[in-house]
C-alpha cells in the first residue's frame, strides 16, 4: 500500500487508516506511526546543506517547549 503523508507531518504523530485494518465485519482500522529519519552527514557538502538549511530557515525544533 502507498500512503501520502499530510504536508507538515512529525515523527511520532499517528495516522489512522479507516477499514484497513483486520477484516471483519466491519473491517479494523490500521493505524501508522510516522517516524522520519534525516539523510546521514557524511560529507563536507551535507554538513554545508544543513548549516544552509539552518541558517535560512530559522527553525528551532524545541521552540514547543516552551522557557527554560
Amino acid at each position: 500500500m502507498e500512503l501520502r503523508l499530510p504536508e507538515g507531518s512529525q515523527s511520532g504523530q499517528k495516522l489512522r487508516l479507516k477499514g484497513r485494518g483486520m477484516p471483519g465485519t466491519p473491517p479494523g482500522d490500521q493505524y501508522v506511526l510516522i517516524e522520519i529519519v534525516n539523510p546521514k552527514v557524511d560529507s563536507e557538502r551535507a554538513r554545508e546543506l544543513y548549516r544552509t538549511l539552518a541558517r535560512d530557515l530559522a527553525f528551532d525544533p524545541r521552540a514547543h517547549w516552551g522557557a527554560a
